[in-house]
C-alpha cells in the first residue's frame, strides 16, 4: 500500500514522500493523518513564507485556508475559483507545497470516489491508492487541458489511474438528494456519509423506496423529526417508528454489502 505524505527537505521546503506500508491503514486514520498534516502545514512559518511568494493571482495569499476556499473548497461560490485552481495546478508541477494544497482541495471528491473501487478492495486500500494516484495526476497535469472543472478532471484521472474505470456521474432518482448533500459537504463529513450512501445504493437495488431513502439520509444529516413529519405528512411518532425499522433493515444490508 502506498501513501503520499509531506516531509521537509534539506532546503527547508516541503516535499512529497511515499511510504510503503504492509498493514492495512484505517480509513479514518488516513483522513486523520492528512488533516493533521494540513493543520501543521497551515501554521508552519516557512510554508507560510513560501505561500506569500506565490504569484498566482493579483493579490497575494497569506493564509492557506483562505487560499483553499478561494479555489472553491467546500463548494464555496468564489469568483475566479476555477482560474485560481488552474494556476495553482500549473504551479504544482514544480512546487510540492502547491501540489499539497491541490490535494487538499480535491480530497472530499477522492473520499466520495472510493465507491468506484472494485468491491474486493477495502475502502482503506482504495483511498490510499486514490491519494497516491492523485499526487501523480496533480504533478503531471497538462495545463493545456481545458475542462469545465479542474478539480473534477483531477478526480476523474485519479479514479481511472487507481481503479481503471471511468467515473460515472449519473445517479438514479432516489439517490439524487443524497448526491446533492454529499456534493456540499466539507471534507470531514464526506467519509461517514459516503459509507451510508454505499449502503443506500444496495438498499435501492433491493427495492427500498425513494421516500425511505430520503428519510434515512435526512435523519443521518440532522433533519429534525418534526420537520420530517411535516414533509412526509405523518406524525412524529410514525417518523420515529419508520426510521427505526429502516435503520434495522439497513444494518442487515450493511452486514452483507
Amino acid at each position: 500500500m502506498i501513501t503520499a505524505v509531506m516531509v521537509r527537505s534539506d532546503d527547508d521546503h516541503m516535499a512529497t514522500a511515499t511510504t510503503s506500508q504492509r498493514h492495512t491503514i484505517n480509513f479514518r486514520g488516513i483522513r486523520a493523518q492528512l488533516e493533521q498534516e494540513w493543520n501543521r502545514l497551515t501554521a508552519d512559518p516557512a510554508s507560510l513564507q513560501q505561500l506569500s511568494r506565490w504569484d498566482i493571482t493579483e493579490a497575494r495569499f497569506t493564509d492557506f485556508d483562505e487560499l483553499l476556499h478561494a479555489t472553491g473548497f467546500g463548494y464555496v461560490q468564489a469568483p475566479g475559483s476555477e482560474t485560481l485552481l488552474r494556476s495553482l495546478v500549473a504551479l504544482a508541477a514544480t512546487d510540492h507545497l502547491a501540489a499539497r494544497v491541490v490535494l487538499q482541495r480535491v480530497l472530499p471528491g477522492l473520499v466520495a470516489a472510493v465507491r468506484y473501487r472494485n468491491r474486493q478492495m477495502s475502502p482503506e486500500t482504495a483511498l490510499s491508492d486514490l491519494i497516491a494516484a492523485a499526487w501523480l495526476v496533480i504533478a503531471t497535469y497538462d495545463s493545456r487541458r481545458n475542462p469545465s472543472s479542474v478539480a473534477a478532471a483531477i478526480i476523474d484521472s485519479a479514479v481511472y489511474r487507481a481503479f481503471k474505470v471511468e467515473r460515472s456521474r449519473k445517479v438514479s432518482e432516489p439517490l439524487e438528494h443524497v448526491e446533492r448533500v454529499l456534493a456540499q459537504c466539507e471534507s470531514n463529513a464526506v467519509a461517514e456519509l459516503n459509507e451510508l450512501r454505499e449502503v443506500l445504493c444496495e438498499a435501492e437495488r433491493l427495492g427500498m423506496s425513494k421516500d425511505d431513502i430520503r428519510l434515512v439520509f435526512s435523519i443521518a444529516t440532522g433533519t429534525s423529526t418534526e420537520t420530517l413529519a411535516k414533509e412526509f405528512g405523518i406524525t412524529s411518532r410514525a417518523v420515529r417508528y419508520r426510521s427505526q425499522r429502516l435503520v434495522e433493515n439497513l444494518a442487515a444490508i450493511a452486514r452483507i454489502a
